[in-house]
């Protein structure tokens, strides 16, 4: 059985933060632009979610089909498929339309469709920051 792709990252109040993974399909294959037809991506704050990109066909910038060892990423030498710059501007999650606020937890779901499905999360903690 595949184990659930779950990270953690934590931000200070109204920076951007990078997210990178390595997406593997089943048979633990890397994922390339051509295994999966569109993406989404979910903000979770409580009870509240809020739909980012739905079923979004522009995989370009986002998903790559070679992995990638630039912009930061640490983890090893084979490198990253994906990755999502979070950024607090347009992220409202809030019934009464609050932004990414410090001292909360924000999960982010992404997932694709078509022939393979792969869904990851990123749970997101903001750091207060009074500056």
């Amino acid at each position: 059985m595949k184990r659930s792709l779950v990270s953690d990252a934590e931000v200070f109040q109204g920076a951007p933060v990078r997210l990178q993974n390595r997406l593997v399909k089943s048979d633990q294959t890397a994922l390339v632009q051509g295994d999966f037809t569109s993406w989404t991506l979910k903000v979770i704050s409580g009870a509240t979610v809020h739909t980012v990109v739905n079923a979004s066909t522009t995989k370009a910038g986002t998903f790559f089909d070679t992995l990638q060892t630039n912009n930061g990423w640490s983890r090893d030498t084979n490198g990253f498929n994906f990755e999502y710059v979070f950024t607090p501007t347009g992220y409202i999650v809030g019934a009464s339309g609050e932004q990414y606020e410090g001292g909360k937890t924000y999960r982010l779901e992404f997932s694709t469709a078509g022939t393979s499905v792969v869904k990851w999360v990123w749970n997101v903690k903001v750091l207060t920051w009074a500056g």
